[in-house]
């Protein structure tokens, strides 16, 4: 990231990328990032353009660069789910520094959202039991999160899919995860 130090933005890592940046996973392929507004967004893929980075796939919330690593950067929200002031201020502690370029890594318990929502096996799997069995979901603000995203106009996806995989990695990974917090997150579906 060292050519981005002189970039005066601030990006939200996301997916494996925030967890190499805690420490929970070691190795990442690419780099996942959530740009938290459109001039964030815009400068950051402006200036990858002119690092040499090319544009592969583009749409309005999301563009994929492929340089000397393969980086992606959506606008505002990932799955339907937008980052908001709530996932922000889980992680503010936790700001990295490259030069004049900030990144955010996004919260294991809300990355462990988005991997539901994506649900891609095995990787999301083995990243959603890896953040259940450190101990790293806070289970009150996990529901409340899905609750507050629902309410906020994301579909009822985010609580079926958090639900799934919940019950997933309960029955087939036999990890502790509270009857409570399911029985809460199907009272959340119509």
């Amino acid at each position: 990231m060292a050519q981005f130090s002189e970039l005066k933005t601030r990006l939200i890592a996301i997916g494996g990328t925030s967890l190499v940046l805690r420490g929970i996973k070691t190795t990442k392929m690419d780099l996942d990032f959530v740009a938290e507004n459109e001039a964030n967004y815009k400068s950051f893929v402006d200036f990858s353009v002119i690092q040499g980075y090319k544009v592969k796939a583009y749409s309005e919330e999301c563009t994929r660069l492929v340089g000397p690593v393969v980086i992606e950067i959506f606008l505002e929200q990932v799955q339907g789910v937008r980052i908001n002031e709530r996932m922000v201020s889980r992680c503010s502690k936790d700001l990295l520094k490259f030069g004049e370029f900030e990144i955010l890594p996004l919260h294991p318990q809300d990355i462990f959202i988005l991997k539901a929502l994506a649900g891609r096996e095995p990787k999301d799997l083995e990243d959603m039991k890896d953040i259940v069995e450190k101990g790293l979901i806070n289970w009150k603000q996990l529901i409340e999160e899905v609750k507050k995203s629902l309410d906020e106009g994301a579909s009822t996806r985010v609580a079926l899919a958090t639900g799934y995989w919940l019950e997933r990695l309960k029955n087939a990974e036999k990890l502790e995860i509270p009857a409570k917090v399911l029985d809460e997150l199907w009272k959340l579906l119509p």
